[in-house]
């Protein structure tokens, strides 16, 4: 296992967990629109978590949920590779605890509207409970 604050190597992937929210019904049709927090909370305000791996959606909420919940029809993960997000200027380091994946991406400075950009366009790719793919 990492020891705790080692940079993770840039070809590693990594998966953000997010979810989904529906926004509008029209017959038989939903749609959603996907929901990632790009700003860190009061419980890391240093940093973003992210997990090592490409997980799925059923995987990624099986490591974080405490409470055994399984993944459903709003959770959401996304996808990059550490490399995008240290040349987008952040650090991205092991912080292994309960979650042996659990990496911290950390901002240099503040975390403004800057850091929050470079995060959220350092993702393209996601996955949904489904499996809708973009």
């Amino acid at each position: 296992m990492p020891e705790w604050g080692e940079p993770v190597g840039a070809d590693v992937p990594l998966t953000h967990v997010g979810g989904r929210d529906q926004v509008k019904r029209s017959g038989r049709n939903l749609r959603f629109r996907l929901r990632f927090e790009c700003r860190p909370g009061d419980d890391d305000p240093d940093g973003m978590s992210c997990f090592v791996g490409r997980l799925t959606v059923e995987e990624a909420i099986a490591l974080v949920s405490l409470s055994g919940r399984v993944a459903d029809e709003g959770d959401a993960v996304r996808y990059t590779v550490a490399g995008v997000l240290i040349k987008a200027g952040f650090r991205v380091e092991h912080t292994p605890g309960p979650i042996a994946e659990h990496v911290s991406v950390k901002w240099p400075g503040e975390w403004d509207d800057n850091a929050a950009d470079a995060f959220d366009g350092s993702f393209v790719e996601y996955s949904t409970k489904e499996g809708s793919d973009g």
